[in-house]
C-alpha cells in the first residue's frame, strides 16, 4: 500500500481525496489559472457539467488547511497557486 503525506510550509495538512486532485493540479503549473471547468474534468471526467459551487467549496477548504492567499481567484476566469499572471 503507498502512502503519500502531503505537507503545506513544513506543516501535514490532510486534504480529501478530491481536494488532493485540485491541489495537485494547481502545483503542477503554479501560475497557470485553472477554469472551473477544467478543475470539474480533472474531479469527475470529460462531460460532466455541474451547476454547484463544488469547486468553490474544494478550494474553501484548501485554503482553510494552506493559507487564505495560497490559491488566487482571478475573477471571471478561475484559480491559480501562487501570485496571479498579470
Amino acid at each position: 500500500m503507498t502512502t503519500m503525506e502531503v505537507r503545506w510550509q513544513e506543516h501535514p495538512i490532510h486534504p480529501s481525496a478530491k481536494e488532493l486532485l485540485i491541489l495537485k493540479a494547481l502545483a503542477s503549473q503554479p501560475y497557470r489559472v485553472f477554469t472551473k471547468a477544467q478543475l470539474e474534468q480533472i474531479l469527475y471526467g470529460a462531460g460532466f457539467c455541474a451547476k454547484s459551487n463544488t469547486i468553490q467549496v474544494f478550494i474553501h477548504a484548501l485554503r482553510k488547511m494552506t493559507h487564505r492567499d495560497a490559491i488566487l481567484t482571478v475573477r471571471g476566469v478561475g484559480y491559480c497557486l501562487g501570485p496571479a499572471p498579470a
